[in-house]
């Protein structure tokens, strides 16, 4: 009983669909363009224009054309960020290529350094403020719904495929609670939810109606041709925000926002750091740790003893 198909075509098709179909919604979408870039590229610079020949060259051929497609990421001034996440891509659907047969060959190339979470403050909590007023001053509906969005970011550290993904059965009212699909994990997961979001919800519910469906909708259409608010949607939205208020942020910036003040919350309130886990919902202490201590400076007070030991010898 043969388990692949036979031809070429078919066989390639079931190794990308399998390779995507192992990863979250967000990464899913991600890795999809992070290929698209990788053929592009083997197109311009080598003529291959199939993945299916790439699997026939040797390792060294092709160890030496991802080389290549680092230094060109590189030189197209991508972040150490996406090019890191464009060579896991790669990396990936080559792993799953030698597990089902397709080559032997392994790719040995290296990401480049990055500084991970190079700011973890997010807009600032003065400047936060200032959009939720801005957000909460617009048109009774959209005013509603982009209070909503605000709150849940802050309040909940949501990240943004999350927030999304949200339909209004994953609301739970009468618990005081919300269902999200988090980040790498395979199945839901209760968020208990703060009065200050609680009655946002009621708001935006009141406007949106009980019709099931997605939880946020776009809304430059009519009402019954709304679809659900996209990715590039929320990004633009809170960018928007942000500008009303001269403040350059993004979504993933009011997370950060959120567990910075969760930090010093907790510091405050005598909670551990490893139970702001519970709010940021990392898996690592070492990942959170960052956020702490760049809320605290230590680099910055440091610096400041030091400055002091001259202090007036000038």
């Amino acid at each position: 009983m043969k388990l692949l198909p036979i031809t070429p075509e078919a066989r390639l098709t079931t190794l990308v669909a399998t390779f995507l179909s192992t990863k979250g919604p967000a990464t899913r979408d991600a890795y999809r363009q992070d290929l698209k870039c990788f053929q592009s590229y083997l197109i311009t610079k080598y003529g291959i224009d199939s993945f299916q020949n790439l699997l026939l060259v040797s390792p060294g051929d092709l160890n030496f054309a991802v080389l290549g497609y680092r230094e060109y990421l590189v030189e197209q001034k991508f972040s150490p960020a996406t090019v890191n996440r464009r060579l896991g891509a790669v990396r990936s659907i080559f792993k799953l290529s030698r597990l089902l047969g397709f080559t032997s060959s392994r790719i040995e190339i290296s990401n480049i350094k990055s500084e991970s979470y190079r700011d973890t403050k997010g807009p600032g909590l003065p400047a936060f403020k200032r959009m939720m007023t801005k957000a909460s001053a617009q048109s009774l509906v959209k005013a509603a719904r982009d209070h909503l969005i605000l709150r849940l970011l802050f309040d909940l550290a949501l990240r943004a495929t999350e927030l999304i993904e949200l339909d209004l059965c994953h609301v739970q009212l009468e618990q005081k609670r919300i269902s999200i699909h988090g980040k790498g994990r395979t199945e839901r997961e209760f968020l208990s939810l703060p009065a200050t979001s609680i009655q946002a919800l009621k708001k935006w519910i009141e406007i949106r109606g009980l019709a099931d469906g997605p939880l946020f909708v776009n809304l430059v259409r009519a009402k019954d041709q709304r679809k659900r608010l996209t990715r590039t949607g929320l990004f633009k939205l809170i960018r928007w925000l942000g500008q009303q208020v001269d403040v350059r942020t993004r979504p993933h910036g009011v997370r950060h926002l959120s567990i910075t003040e969760a930090c010093k919350a907790a510091q405050n309130n005598g909670f551990a750091l490893e139970e702001v886990m519970d709010h940021s919902r990392h898996k690592s202490i070492a990942t959170l740790m960052i956020y702490r201590d760049r809320e605290r400076d230590v680099q910055g007070a440091i610096s400041t003893l030091v400055a002091n030991t001259i202090l007036g010898e000038e």
